[in-house]
């Protein structure tokens, strides 16, 4: 007390050395409350100007539409009943005309044709007649063979063919012809072929030969030969004729 009373004068007033003092301490709590003060706002502005992050939103699912099946048109046979429209050019129309493309058309392959060759059709055809002589025969005999050709048509035949093949138990012995030629062959089988040749026959004429033939001696009892000849000319169908020679009978009646 003693040294603060030491610093008032008389007049109860501050000295001049005192007031400094005084006002220095003042100044020097000012700039520590200042600094603490900067020292609080700092960390405040910093966290005021701190950006805080945003959650990042999440995607959200896309709701899926539902399709409704729709019926379709039961199908029919029938041809469209509207014909698809047919294009049109117009003089005045801005777009293009489209042109046709050219079809290209197959070329006709033409089968050529076989032309048949044409065949003489006769006219009419030749009658034959075949008998033995005589009728009645046996083992061994000689038979006279005589054949006969008439023309029946209205114009002469030409060229006149008769063709005898001899049956087995036939053997050739001669043969005469009227007007015309005879010519003998051997088949394959060894049988005897006997042609009868005219160069002609005038229309209603006829024709003969005679061929004589002997029976086989060991032709069993009771055998029938066969034999068939064929007619025929160029412009004359075919005729056939045939005769028929039996051996006795293999057993004889008794007359009981």
């Amino acid at each position: 007390m003693g040294g603060r009373n030491n610093q008032i004068n008389q007049t109860g007033r501050w000295s001049g050395q005192s007031w400094w003092v005084a006002l220095g301490g003042v100044a020097l709590l000012a700039l520590v409350l200042l600094g603490a003060a900067d020292a609080w706002a700092a960390p405040v502005a910093d966290r005021m100007n701190q950006t805080i992050p945003q959650p990042t939103p999440s995607a959200q699912p896309t709701a899926v539409p539902t399709v409704t099946p729709t019926a379709l048109p039961a199908p029919t046979d029938a041809p469209p009943t509207n014909p698809p429209p047919t294009p049109t050019s117009s003089a005045g129309g801005s777009g293009p005309t489209a042109t046709p493309l050219p079809t290209d058309t197959p070329t006709a392959v033409t089968t050529p044709t076989a032309t048949p060759t044409p065949s003489a059709v006769p006219g009419f055809g030749l009658l034959l007649q075949l008998e033995a002589l005589p009728a009645l025969v046996m083992q061994g005999d000689e038979v006279a063979l005589r054949f006969v050709v008439t023309n029946p048509g209205s114009v002469a035949a030409v060229n006149v063919q008769v063709r005898d093949e001899l049956p087995k138990g036939l053997t050739l012995v001669e043969s005469s012809v009227d007007g015309g030629e005879a010519s003998v062959e051997t088949s394959a089988t060894g049988a005897t072929i006997l042609h009868l040749s005219w160069p002609s026959l005038a229309a209603g004429a006829q024709v003969e030969a005679i061929v004589r033939v002997t029976i086989a001696a060991n032709t069993p009892n009771g055998a029938v030969i066969d034999n068939l000849a064929a007619a025929w000319a160029d412009n004359a169908a075919m005729y056939t004729a045939g005769i028929s020679l039996g051996m006795p009978p293999a057993l004889l009646p008794t007359f009981d």
